[in-house]
């Protein structure tokens, strides 16, 4: 997570990944400054990435602090799996059936 602490400024960050819908969710949200800027050369190259794969990008990141960075691809067979990733000593969390351990 250095890039996120050299950009953000965050102390801790959050990872969610889960299937939905037939979609591929992923959320990354932190608790730094805030205010990053739709149309950086980062978020144009996630966007660009997510397009090709007919996925979509929403970035929430007010001035106020924190940032939320969602994508989602379409993918057959969802099974409603969901994993969440802390950082900082936090414990991570695997619902669904998987190893929280990888």
């Amino acid at each position: 997570m250095a890039i996120h602490s050299a950009h953000a400024h965050a102390g801790r960050a959050w990872v969610t990944i889960a299937e939905r819908d037939g979609r591929l969710l992923v959320e990354i949200r932190d608790d730094g400054i805030g205010g990053a800027v739709r149309g950086g050369r980062g978020l144009l190259g996630i966007e660009d990435r997510l397009a090709a794969l007919d996925g979509r990008l929403r970035v929430d990141s007010p001035l106020a602090g924190g940032t939320v960075i969602a994508a989602s691809i379409p993918l057959p067979g969802s099974a409603g799996r969901v994993a969440h990733v802390g950082q900082h000593r936090e414990h991570a969390a695997m619902l669904g059936g998987g190893r929280a351990d990888v």
